[in-house]
Protein backbone atom coordinates (compact mmCIF):
# COMPACT_ATOMS: atom_id res chain seq x y z
CA UNK A 1 0.00 0.00 0.00
CA UNK A 2 3.14 2.60 0.82
CA UNK A 3 4.49 1.89 -2.74
CA UNK A 4 0.96 2.35 -4.43
CA UNK A 5 0.08 5.58 -2.31
CA UNK A 6 4.23 6.87 -3.48
CA UNK A 7 3.30 6.12 -7.14
CA UNK A 8 -0.32 7.37 -6.78
CA UNK A 9 1.50 11.01 -5.31
CA UNK A 10 4.02 10.72 -8.01
CA UNK A 11 1.43 10.97 -10.68
CA UNK A 12 -0.42 13.28 -9.33
CA UNK A 13 2.47 15.59 -8.66
CA UNK A 14 3.51 15.63 -12.28
CA UNK A 15 0.01 15.87 -13.48
CA UNK A 16 -0.44 19.33 -11.68
CA UNK A 17 2.95 20.33 -13.29
CA UNK A 18 1.94 19.85 -16.27
CA UNK A 19 -1.27 21.55 -15.91
CA UNK A 20 0.04 24.63 -14.82
CA UNK A 21 2.58 24.31 -17.75
CA UNK A 22 -0.49 23.73 -19.86
CA UNK A 23 -2.50 26.78 -18.33
CA UNK A 24 0.48 29.19 -19.08
CA UNK A 25 1.66 27.90 -22.54
CA UNK A 26 -1.23 27.79 -24.51
CA UNK A 27 -1.84 31.75 -24.16
CA UNK A 28 1.97 32.62 -24.78
CA UNK A 29 1.61 30.78 -28.11
CA UNK A 30 -1.75 32.50 -29.31
CA UNK A 31 -0.18 35.98 -28.83
CA UNK A 32 2.64 35.43 -30.67
CA UNK A 33 0.55 36.28 -33.23
CA UNK A 34 -1.59 38.55 -31.63
CA UNK A 35 -1.17 42.15 -32.86
CA UNK A 36 2.12 41.76 -34.17
CA UNK A 37 3.99 45.38 -34.66
CA UNK A 38 5.07 46.27 -38.56
CA UNK A 39 8.25 47.87 -37.47
CA UNK A 40 10.85 46.26 -35.19
CA UNK A 41 10.52 46.99 -31.67
CA UNK A 42 12.43 46.78 -28.26
CA UNK A 43 11.14 43.79 -26.01
CA UNK A 44 9.14 45.96 -22.87
CA UNK A 45 10.82 44.39 -20.37
CA UNK A 46 8.96 45.53 -17.64
CA UNK A 47 5.38 44.36 -18.82
CA UNK A 48 3.88 41.92 -15.84
CA UNK A 49 0.95 40.17 -16.42
CA UNK A 50 -1.00 37.64 -14.23
CA UNK A 51 -0.19 33.64 -15.20
CA UNK A 52 -4.26 32.92 -15.32
CA UNK A 53 -7.24 34.90 -13.27
CA UNK A 54 -10.47 33.53 -12.79
CA UNK A 55 -14.07 34.93 -14.22
CA UNK A 56 -15.12 36.75 -11.07
CA UNK A 57 -11.56 38.45 -10.80
CA UNK A 58 -10.78 41.85 -10.86
CA UNK A 59 -7.54 41.54 -12.76
CA UNK A 60 -4.93 44.29 -14.33
CA UNK A 61 -1.48 43.99 -16.72
CA UNK A 62 0.97 46.29 -15.75
CA UNK A 63 4.01 48.52 -17.03
CA UNK A 64 6.44 50.16 -14.77
CA UNK A 65 8.31 53.36 -16.32
CA UNK A 66 10.83 55.27 -14.76
CA UNK A 67 12.33 58.84 -16.13
CA UNK A 68 16.55 58.31 -15.79
CA UNK A 69 16.64 61.24 -17.94
CA UNK A 70 17.45 65.17 -16.66
CA UNK A 71 14.08 66.69 -18.38
CA UNK A 72 10.44 65.76 -18.15
CA UNK A 73 8.97 62.88 -20.69
CA UNK A 74 5.35 62.86 -21.25
CA UNK A 75 4.05 59.92 -23.93
CA UNK A 76 1.41 58.12 -24.62
CA UNK A 77 1.18 54.31 -24.09
CA UNK A 78 -1.30 52.45 -26.11
CA UNK A 79 -2.61 48.88 -24.64
CA UNK A 80 -4.08 46.48 -27.49
CA UNK A 81 -6.18 43.70 -25.89
CA UNK A 82 -8.68 41.19 -27.18
CA UNK A 83 -12.28 41.74 -27.37
CA UNK A 84 -13.89 38.62 -27.71
CA UNK A 85 -12.13 37.33 -30.48
CA UNK A 86 -8.11 37.38 -31.24
CA UNK A 87 -9.47 39.76 -34.78
CA UNK A 88 -11.74 42.57 -32.60
CA UNK A 89 -9.05 44.79 -30.80
CA UNK A 90 -9.96 47.02 -27.62
CA UNK A 91 -7.26 49.55 -27.80
CA UNK A 92 -6.51 51.85 -24.62
CA UNK A 93 -4.20 54.55 -24.18
CA UNK A 94 -2.78 56.32 -20.73
CA UNK A 95 -0.82 59.08 -20.65
CA UNK A 96 2.17 59.25 -19.14
CA UNK A 97 4.19 62.30 -17.58
CA UNK A 98 6.87 61.74 -15.47
CA UNK A 99 9.33 63.85 -14.03
CA UNK A 100 12.61 63.70 -14.02
CA UNK A 101 13.83 60.20 -11.54
CA UNK A 102 10.07 59.82 -11.25
CA UNK A 103 8.87 55.96 -11.28
CA UNK A 104 4.89 55.17 -12.23
CA UNK A 105 3.16 52.16 -12.91
CA UNK A 106 0.43 52.13 -15.52
CA UNK A 107 -2.22 49.56 -15.16
CA UNK A 108 -4.78 48.11 -17.34
CA UNK A 109 -7.80 45.88 -16.35
CA UNK A 110 -8.73 42.83 -17.89
CA UNK A 111 -12.30 41.61 -18.16
CA UNK A 112 -12.75 37.71 -18.17
CA UNK A 113 -16.17 37.76 -19.50
CA UNK A 114 -14.88 39.43 -23.18
CA UNK A 115 -11.87 36.50 -23.54
CA UNK A 116 -11.35 35.46 -26.90
CA UNK A 117 -12.36 32.13 -27.41
CA UNK A 118 -13.97 32.29 -23.86
CA UNK A 119 -11.02 30.84 -22.46
CA UNK A 120 -7.82 33.56 -22.57
CA UNK A 121 -7.14 37.49 -23.47
CA UNK A 122 -4.36 38.87 -25.17
CA UNK A 123 -2.71 41.79 -24.91
CA UNK A 124 -0.03 43.88 -26.54
CA UNK A 125 1.53 47.33 -24.88
CA UNK A 126 3.19 49.51 -27.13
CA UNK A 127 4.94 52.69 -26.40
CA UNK A 128 6.43 55.57 -28.70
CA UNK A 129 9.87 56.17 -28.94
CA UNK A 130 10.90 58.68 -26.16
CA UNK A 131 14.08 60.66 -25.06
CA UNK A 132 16.90 58.31 -27.65
CA UNK A 133 15.13 55.11 -26.34
CA UNK A 134 13.01 53.17 -29.11
CA UNK A 135 9.72 52.12 -29.54
CA UNK A 136 9.05 49.35 -27.41
CA UNK A 137 5.94 46.46 -27.20
CA UNK A 138 5.49 43.18 -25.71
CA UNK A 139 2.83 41.25 -25.66
CA UNK A 140 0.97 38.57 -23.18
CA UNK A 141 -1.53 35.58 -22.85
CA UNK A 142 -3.49 35.16 -19.91
CA UNK A 143 -5.72 31.87 -19.40
CA UNK A 144 -9.46 32.61 -17.86
CA UNK A 145 -10.11 29.85 -15.81
CA UNK A 146 -14.09 28.86 -15.00
CA UNK A 147 -13.07 28.24 -11.01
CA UNK A 148 -14.45 30.20 -7.57
CA UNK A 149 -13.23 31.35 -4.49
CA UNK A 150 -9.57 32.33 -5.12
CA UNK A 151 -8.08 34.03 -7.76
CA UNK A 152 -5.91 32.82 -10.87
CA UNK A 153 -2.27 33.51 -9.42
CA UNK A 154 -3.40 31.77 -6.02
CA UNK A 155 -4.89 28.48 -8.57
CA UNK A 156 -1.77 28.71 -10.36
CA UNK A 157 0.65 28.63 -7.29
CA UNK A 158 -1.26 26.56 -5.12
CA UNK A 159 -0.74 23.73 -7.99
CA UNK A 160 2.72 24.67 -7.76
CA UNK A 161 3.22 24.34 -4.26
CA UNK A 162 0.44 21.29 -4.28
CA UNK A 163 2.97 19.70 -7.06
CA UNK A 164 6.12 19.66 -5.20
CA UNK A 165 4.51 18.28 -1.87
CA UNK A 166 3.03 15.35 -3.77
CA UNK A 167 6.58 14.79 -5.01
CA UNK A 168 7.98 15.25 -1.35
CA UNK A 169 5.46 12.78 0.06
CA UNK A 170 6.27 10.33 -2.75
CA UNK A 171 10.00 10.56 -2.41
CA UNK A 172 9.61 10.37 1.42
CA UNK A 173 6.89 6.81 0.84
CA UNK A 174 9.47 5.40 -1.15
CA UNK A 175 12.49 5.87 0.73
CA UNK A 176 11.24 4.57 3.98
CA UNK A 177 12.68 1.40 4.97
CA UNK A 178 15.37 1.46 2.20
CA UNK A 179 18.82 1.18 2.76
CA UNK A 180 20.79 4.33 1.40
CA UNK A 181 22.97 2.55 -0.61
CA UNK A 182 20.38 0.52 -2.60
CA UNK A 183 18.58 3.58 -3.64
CA UNK A 184 20.43 4.58 -6.57
CA UNK A 185 21.79 1.39 -7.78
CA UNK A 186 18.08 0.81 -8.95
CA UNK A 187 16.75 1.64 -12.23
CA UNK A 188 13.54 1.80 -11.68
CA UNK A 189 14.13 4.88 -8.73
CA UNK A 190 16.63 7.01 -11.57
CA UNK A 191 13.80 6.98 -14.14
CA UNK A 192 11.17 8.74 -11.87
CA UNK A 193 13.74 11.35 -10.79
CA UNK A 194 14.42 12.07 -14.15
CA UNK A 195 11.37 12.28 -15.64
CA UNK A 196 10.26 14.89 -12.29
CA UNK A 197 13.37 17.13 -13.33
CA UNK A 198 12.53 17.59 -16.72
CA UNK A 199 8.84 18.21 -16.29
CA UNK A 200 9.57 20.42 -12.73
CA UNK A 201 11.81 22.30 -15.93
CA UNK A 202 8.71 22.55 -18.14
CA UNK A 203 6.87 24.07 -15.68
CA UNK A 204 9.21 26.90 -14.07
CA UNK A 205 10.16 27.59 -18.27
CA UNK A 206 6.79 28.13 -18.94
CA UNK A 207 6.04 30.39 -15.99
CA UNK A 208 8.72 32.58 -17.24
CA UNK A 209 6.79 32.72 -20.47
CA UNK A 210 9.76 30.43 -22.60
CA UNK A 211 6.80 28.80 -23.98
CA UNK A 212 9.61 27.08 -26.48
CA UNK A 213 11.59 25.93 -24.17
CA UNK A 214 8.69 24.94 -21.94
CA UNK A 215 7.39 22.37 -25.09
CA UNK A 216 10.43 21.18 -25.77
CA UNK A 217 10.76 19.89 -22.37
CA UNK A 218 7.32 18.71 -22.21
CA UNK A 219 7.95 16.57 -25.16
CA UNK A 220 10.92 15.68 -24.27
CA UNK A 221 9.50 13.76 -20.72
CA UNK A 222 6.89 12.09 -23.46
CA UNK A 223 9.52 10.40 -25.22
CA UNK A 224 11.43 9.75 -21.72
CA UNK A 225 8.25 8.47 -20.54
CA UNK A 226 8.21 6.13 -23.83
CA UNK A 227 11.51 4.63 -23.67
CA UNK A 228 10.91 3.64 -20.31
CA UNK A 229 7.85 2.01 -20.32
CA UNK A 230 9.87 -0.13 -22.73
CA UNK A 231 12.72 -1.21 -20.85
Amino acid sequence: MRRVLAFALYLLGLLLMVVVAGITIGPEMEVTNFDRPLVTEEPLESLRCPPAVTTDEEATISVTFTNDQDREQSFLVRARISYYSVLVIDEVGRRVELAPGETEVVRWSLEPESAAYGRMILARVHVPRRSGLPPQQRGCGVMVLNLPYFTGTQYVFGMVAGAFLALAASALLWLEGRRPMQIWRQRDARHPALLAAVVTAAMFASLFNLWVVSGLLLLFALLLMISFSQQ
